[in-house]
């Protein structure tokens, strides 16, 4: 993959040639645990938590290292699929992070797609935030982001146009992610709630 990234120069932002960047061919997790430096930044992008030898990565051991290894304002970022999951299995994957390595956790859903006749189209993809500290959504520093071309670019290519497509696209907080008693199976919605779902 990273011989072709050249190939890709365009949408990678021609990376390799970034002097800040630097590859480092091994687990990460194991980067994780024998590195004692510090990142702004950690990107995990396992593959589907339901598959052998991946559910590790969906561990409170793995993100108490996760956040050992974060600078102070440092931010996780775990990406993860929903396809054949429920609501349940959704908010006990951002549970673990969120319940103690990252009380400051907040879920995102990638945005939707247009397709050929204009629908749109969800990918099924989640991301979940997640920090020591709180994270403070402000719109007018959101909106200042967006001035600068290049961020408004990236983000377009996504799907994301200005600062309330962003903004919608955070599906849960701290509270939602949070066990709680009131999620147990004995929990009932009160008389008269309305309830969005999804086929």
């Amino acid at each position: 993959m990273f011989d072709s990234a050249p190939l890709f120069a365009a949408v990678n932002l021609d990376v390799e040639r970034d002097p800040r960047f630097r590859i480092t061919f091994e687990d990460a997790r194991t980067v994780l645990l024998a590195s004692t430096a510090t990142w702004d930044v950690i990107v995990s992008e396992p593959s589907n938590p339901w598959i052998s030898g991946v559910s590790n990565l969906f561990t409170e051991d793995f993100y108490r290292v996760v956040r050992s290894r974060l600078a102070p304002n440092g931010i996780l970022c775990q990406w993860f699929h929903y396809y054949n999951m429920g609501l349940d299995d959704v908010r006990n994957a951002g549970c673990a992070p969120s319940s103690m390595s990252f009380p400051y956790a907040s879920l995102w859903v990638v945005p939707p797609t247009r397709s050929v006749v204009g629908a749109a189209v969800l990918s099924g993809d989640l991301l979940l935030i997640g920090s020591a500290r709180p994270i403070v959504l402000d719109m007018e520093r959101t909106r200042r982001r967006f001035s600068d071309a290049a961020i408004k670019g990236d983000l377009a290519a996504v799907g994301v146009d200005d600062p309330i497509d962003l903004m919608l696209d955070q599906v849960m907080d701290r509270d939602d992610l949070s066990p709680s008693p009131a999620r147990s199976p004995q929990h009932r919605r009160p008389a008269g709630a309305r309830v969005l779902g999804a086929a």
